[in-house]
């Protein structure tokens, strides 16, 4: 079975652009070699992240990430059981958004209709919003 995870969280402010391009290469490999997809989003001290994969691998990635000292204020958006990948073929499978052209799977996910189905998925869309701005 898979499943998609996707949160928000805040980074720590020793994370300058060196360590954050280092960050986003590590969770690149890592993702990429558990054939996780998804995507890495980091703004104003912010990160969002959209993870798509095999149930138990995320589970025990997820488990990681809220123990990582880097960031903290972990908001948990989805957490769900999914009938296919939206990131499938976005790309190499996992990938950080640096610009505009690199949302187009970010919009495939949201427009889904695992996700479209979902009770809270006003309250998804609303966080992405902000998110966003």
């Amino acid at each position: 079975m898979i499943k998609t995870i996707c949160y928000t969280s805040i980074y720590t402010q020793n994370i300058h652009a060196f360590k954050l391009e280092m960050l986003f290469h590590e969770t690149r490999l890592n993702n990429n070699s558990h054939k996780i997809k998804g995507v890495l989003v980091a703004k104003n001290n912010k990160f969002f992240q959209i993870l798509e994969g095999p149930e138990a691998i995320l589970d025990d990635l997820y488990t990681a990430i809220k123990k990582d000292t880097r960031h903290h204020e972990i908001n948990e958006i989805l957490n769900t059981p999914i009938t296919s990948n939206s990131f499938k073929d976005f790309g190499t499978g996992y990938n950080t958004i640096k610009s505009i052209e690199s949302l187009l799977g970010l919009q495939t996910y949201l427009s889904s209709p695992s996700i479209n189905n979902l009770n809270n998925a006003a309250l998804f869309l609303t966080t992405i919003q902000n998110f966003f701005k």
